[in-house]
């Protein structure tokens, strides 16, 4: 029988509980994100906002969800009281619902897995822990001498990061270059260097565009991320009286961006804007439906629908 995924249990919630069908298909849409936060950036079912990787409430609110703070305080509120999320706002947490937390049994083999195992039941020592060894010296096999078996276990390629590292998918290298071309000028010139004086080195754009292409975010989250770091970091340098060097002082800060998502949201400001939002969140209410029966349909992007409002104005 195939075991059924926290995921799949989710998404099964969202389309058969009683509860929460009950608060409306836009509050069945923001429960599902935080689940999804809530396993990806939890432990055992629990997670701490703004805790190591975690994002903060109030990036998940205006960044994840695009509503404001307080608004999705209210949301968690109403999903405590009726048991579809657990939140202890003393403690400052958020967990899955009892249906979604892991068994006592699947806790159990991650702490025994956490200290190695159990041993099989008959169970022989190896020979340096075997009591009956304890004087005996220890020769390498085939004769061979340390060097060279330091030298064999040093290079097997099975023990090489590198095999883990190129598993990760690269982003084709005309796709980097595409985005490099329309962003590079733009954050360059948006750092406060000037292009009558400064020489036009802005190179290190097209590694905070590989990095973040590589970790799934589209050329336009990608514009919008770059763009509002470089922006945010450089005002506040100007604030204390200070000037960018060069464009590697942003590189900390590019990472974290990309590793929390911390993409600022696109703005409706026109009708045809505003229907294209309201049409991706009923294109993402049919997509939650249609995954809960088995769809592998990619999920809408808010951004696709509004860029298509743009260009049709």
């Amino acid at each position: 029988m195939a075991r059924v995924t926290t995921e799949q249990k989710m998404l099964q919630m969202a389309t058969h509980n009683i509860r929460l069908r009950a608060l409306g298909h836009a509050a069945i849409g923001i429960w599902v994100q935080l689940i999804s936060y809530i396993i990806e950036y939890g432990t055992d079912g629990v997670m701490v906002p703004g805790n190591g990787n975690a994002p903060t409430l109030e990036e998940i609110a205006t960044v994840g969800l695009r509503m404001d703070v307080t608004e999705l305080v209210t949301h968690l509120e109403t999903y405590a009281e009726t048991q579809l999320i657990t939140h202890d706002s003393t403690a400052g947490t958020l967990g899955l619902p009892g249906a979604l937390m892991p068994s006592r049994k699947a806790l159990a083999a991650r702490e025994n897995g956490k200290k190695g195992g159990r041993p099989p039941k008959h169970h022989n020592p190896k020979p340096q822990d075997d009591p009956r060894q304890r004087t005996a010296i220890m020769g390498i096999a085939g004769g061979k001498d340390m060097a060279d078996e330091t030298q064999r276990e040093t290079h097997d390629p099975k023990l090489s990061l590198e095999v883990n590292n190129n598993l990760k998918a690269k982003p084709a290298a005309q796709d980097v270059d595409a985005v490099f071309k329309a962003l590079g000028r733009k954050a360059w010139e948006a750092a406060g260097f000037d292009p009558a004086r400064d020489r036009g080195n802005w190179g290190q754009v097209r590694q905070w565009v590989a990095d973040a292409l590589a970790e799934g975010l589209s050329a336009a989250e990608t514009e919008r991320m770059v763009m509002n770091v470089v922006e945010t970091v450089t005002d506040r340098q100007r604030q204390k009286g200070q000037s960018i060097k060069h464009l590697g002082y942003f590189n900390g800060a590019i990472e974290q961006a990309i590793k929390t998502r911390d993409i600022p949201a696109l703005v409706c400001t026109t009708e045809a804007e505003f229907a294209a939002d309201a049409a991706y969140q009923e294109a993402h209410r049919q997509w939650v439906l249609d995954a809960a029966n088995g769809s592998d349909a990619p999920q809408p992007r808010r951004e696709d629908f509004i860029a298509r409002a743009r260009v049709a104005a």
